[in-house]
């Protein structure tokens, strides 16, 4: 059996972003993308500066930089249902180390949650593509609350549908706008640096990490 270290003593719950922290999925939303404005095109440079933001207002971008003649709900409401019928189709694994941690964590009698930006059906697709979804006793998406991430209201929630005190819980984040999100919501908040692309390093986060492995070696460790 292993515990949590002095990092975290006291913790109740541990909730996961998604996006980049289970799943490396930036590379296949990125492929999405460029399929759904063909002819038109995207780069790379200019994807990894949409990443962390809503749907509504990448709607907006989309709207802006292609001038497309719907509105902006429309563009939405259209991407994301074309998104959600394209992940159906694709095989995205776990974020290296991460069944191996959240193992651990269950083993440990702790609560576990996903609190996700995207919408539910995304969330579950990935989950279920991943093989993570037994693990998680709450999933909670974007579509579930008023204000999206930087805002605090997933994790809030997540923490009340848990029956667990804010104060009590842990988040793993990979964006500064996630990690703005978990410590305005009083979490305790790890910042996993695993993704592709590296999000910059979030230096308000309580502790900064380059991969689920280092976070299992250096703060979970056998009990005597």
């Amino acid at each position: 059996m292993t515990k949590l270290s002095s990092f975290a003593l006291g913790t109740e719950a541990v909730i996961f972003d998604l996006d980049g922290v289970l799943a490396d999925t930036e590379p296949v939303s990125f492929q999405i993308l460029r399929d759904f404005i063909a002819p038109q095109e995207v780069t790379w440079a200019t994807y990894q500066t949409l990443i962390g933001k809503s749907s509504v207002d990448f709607a907006i971008w989309l709207k802006e930089t292609y001038k497309y003649s719907e509105s902006a709900e429309m563009i939405r409401s259209t991407a994301e249902q074309y998104r959600e019928d394209r992940i159906s189709e694709i095989l995205v694994p776990e974020m290296p180390g991460a069944s191996a941690l959240i193992s651990q964590l269950k083993q440990n009698g702790l609560k576990l949650a996903v609190a996700s930006q995207s919408s539910k059906q995304w969330v579950k697709a990935i989950l279920k593509s991943s093989n993570l979804e037994q693990f998680f006793d709450l999933v909670i998406s974007a579509d579930e609350v008023d204000q999206p991430k930087p805002a605090p209201d997933i994790y809030i929630q997540a923490a009340s549908r848990l029956a667990v005190l804010p104060k009590k819980c842990i988040v793993f984040e990979d964006s500064l706008t996630g990690v703005t999100s978990a410590l305005s919501a009083k979490m305790l908040t790890v910042q996993l640096r695993q993704a592709t692309p590296q999000p910059p390093m979030a230096v308000e986060a309580d502790l900064v990490i380059n991969s689920f492995a280092e976070f299992f070696s250096e703060y979970l460790k056998s009990e005597t």
